[in-house]
Parts: structure tokens; C-alpha cells; sequence
């Protein structure tokens, strides 16, 4: 590296009017160096957000910090490819960059570089499959109940025509389940599943939501019976009342998870 200290012309204009030399909108800057930059560009394409400006004071040093760069760009490149889609984007976003600047002013690029970079993208790899896993124990407890209440009302099925309180009860269980599941489904894109450590707590708020949907369409269900809500709201026809558990099945993303305030 030049001994010469100081921001490079290309280095400064990038960060002095915050577009780089392709004219691109830098929105954050990660890391700046006297003879690098790294930043973040404003762009629909997320996987192409992230640059690197190099602009040595002399050729030898611009040479040697290419070299540098080119002797970790594989595992740079899979390490950004995969960030964004790791849920926690920023935290990842800035350790991406700062190993890279770490590397860059190493004298051992390639072996502390790669290590690094590997370490992470196996770190990434870890938080998506936790994320699958999570979600997936989140969303089985509603999945099971649909199953089997549909199970139960194609067994029971013949009552329909007499409309026996069997019937009624699973009909109203069922519906109430396909309005929790339909609403988990839609609204899990705002659950963090990787926020608890334990990934039991996930199938607990599962059951807790569907237990709440029930409730509220047992409610809804003797509301119906004491003609508290009237026939002008419902109407007279058995899908109606249906589309009311259906409804009682959504209030569970309503109510904050009682799971998550015992959480240790």
C-alpha cells in the first residue's frame, strides 16, 4: 500500500455527492477506505445492491488491493447472493462489508478472507433453515386441525341434511379453522422466526391461535344460537352462518401471544 494518506479523488467525489462512477445513488455507505469504498446502491434488484469502488493512489496499490479482492471474490459473491435472504439483512449487510474491508487491509487476504466469508455464508445457511423449520412447526398445529376436522365432517357428513348439533359443532370448528389458517398463512410474513431461541415456542403459538380462533368461534356460535346476532346481519342460509366462524377465525392475528410474554 502507498504511504500516501488521504481519500482518493474517485473516493471522494463517491462519498462527497454520493453517487458512484457509474452513476449509480449510494443510499449506505459500509465501509470507507483511503483507496476503497463499499456501499450500498439504490436499485430494484437486491442482488446487485452491494459495491465495491477501488481507486488506488498509485497503480502497484490499486493492483494489489485487486488482488486482494480477486483472491476472495467467489466467497464474497456467494456470501452476498445469499444475505439477502437472510432475515436479518442489515446486521448481515454490515458484517459482509466489514469482512471484506478487514481482508481488503489484511496483508493475508486470501486465507483470512476466505475463512471468514465461508463462516458466514454457513451462518446464513443456519438462520434459513431455522426460519423453514420455525415456520413450519408455526403453521402444523392449524394444518392438523383442518385435516382432521375435515376428516370428522366427511365422516359425520349424512347429518348435514338433518343438521344435527354434531354436525353444527364440527361445521363451525372446521370453518373457524380454515378462517385461522387462511389468516396465519397470509400474515406470517410479520412473525420473526428467528426471535426465539427454542423452536418449540413456534409450535406453541401455532396452538395457542388455533385455540384462540376456536374460542372465538364458540362464541360467535352461541351468539348465533341466543339470536343475538340477528337474521337482518346473517341472513337465513347455512353458508352464512359459516362465513361468520370463517370470520372468527382471523381475530386470532388480533390478540398478542400470551406465549411470547412468558417467553424467558
Amino acid at each position: 500500500m502507498s504511504a500516501k494518506s488521504g481519500s482518493t479523488p474517485a473516493i471522494e467525489k463517491a462519498l462527497s455527492e454520493q453517487v458512484d462512477p457509474s452513476g449509480n445513488r449510494i443510499i449506505t455507505v459500509l465501509s470507507a477506505q483511503n483507496e476503497f469504498l463499499i456501499y450500498e446502491i439504490q436499485t430494484d434488484d437486491i442482488n446487485n445492491r452491494l459495491r465495491v469502488l477501488i481507486d488506488g493512489h498509485t497503480d502497484e496499490s490499486e493492483r494489489e488491493l485487486i488482488r486482494k479482492f480477486d483472491s476472495v471474490k467467489q466467497n464474497y459473491v456467494r456470501a452476498k447472493g445469499m444475505l439477502y435472504r437472510s432475515p436479518n439483512y442489515g446486521a448481515m449487510k454490515n458484517r459482509v462489508a466489514h469482512a471484506l474491508s478487514t481482508c481488503l487491509n489484511s496483508d493475508d487476504c486470501n486465507t483470512i478472507g476466505n475463512k471468514v466469508f465461508e463462516g458466514l455464508c454457513r451462518e446464513i445457511e443456519q438462520e434459513q433453515k431455522l426460519i423453514v423449520t420455525n415456520s413450519s412447526l408455526y403453521i402444523l398445529p392449524v394444518v392438523i386441525s383442518v385435516l382432521a376436522l375435515f376428516f370428522l365432517a366427511y365422516l359425520i357428513l349424512p347429518q348435514r341434511i338433518s343438521n344435527t348439533p354434531d354436525w353444527q359443532i364440527v361445521s363451525a370448528l372446521l370453518a373457524s379453522a380454515l378462517g385461522t389458517g387462511v389468516s396465519m398463512t397470509t400474515s406470517i410474513k410479520k412473525v420473526h422466526f428467528e426471535e426465539y431461541k427454542f423452536s418449540r415456542f413456534y409450535l406453541f403459538i401455532g396452538i395457542e391461535r388455533v385455540i384462540f380462533g376456536f374460542m372465538v368461534a364458540a362464541v360467535a356460535f352461541i351468539a348465533i344460537k341466543s339470536k343475538l346476532i340477528t337474521p337482518l346481519l346473517l341472513g337465513h342460509g347455512y353458508w352464512s352462518n359459516l362465513m361468520i366462524f370463517v370470520a372468527s377465525g382471523f381475530a386470532e392475528q388480533f390478540v398478542p401471544s400470551l406465549i411470547k410474554k412468558v417467553e424467558p
